[in-house]
């Protein structure tokens, strides 16, 4: 019996998950976390409710500057532009529905208020 293949991943989405997982990235966005004191309701319950102070919206936005920052910097460094790397993302999101890749969470944490606060519950419950 042969052993499967493992599932190709687009190229761009993987050079996005090399950059995103680099030491020294994720140690600033585990720092961003870190430092931004959110709160959280229904944290006793271990789920989000519906209304949370406004310094977490400001949190997230703050979050998702950081991730533009990192995203221009990408981009440059690989000489591709939003359109193509979004294409990527997509296509690479529908394909593979495994959700392999922990820069497509930044990504769509950096764009969406609930995702973002689920991206930071979650890793306030690692800690």
């Amino acid at each position: 019996m042969e052993t499967p293949q493992p599932k190709n991943h687009n190229e761009l989405v993987t050079k996005l998950e090399d950059f995103f997982t680099a030491p020294e990235i994720l140690v600033e966005i585990g720092d961003f976390f870190a430092s931004c004191d959110l709160q959280f309701a229904g944290f006793e319950e271990n789920e989000l409710e519906e209304t949370h102070p406004i310094e977490n919206y400001e949190q997230f936005q703050r979050y998702g500057e950081l991730i533009e920052k990192k995203l221009a910097l990408f981009l440059s460094e690989n000489s591709k532009d939003a359109n193509e790397l979004y294409t990527a993302c997509l296509e690479e999101k529908l394909e593979n529905e495994n959700g392999w890749a922990v820069c497509l969470d930044y990504l769509i944490a950096s764009l969406d208020y609930e995702y973002f606060l689920q991206v930071a519950f979650d890793l306030y419950n690692l800690q």
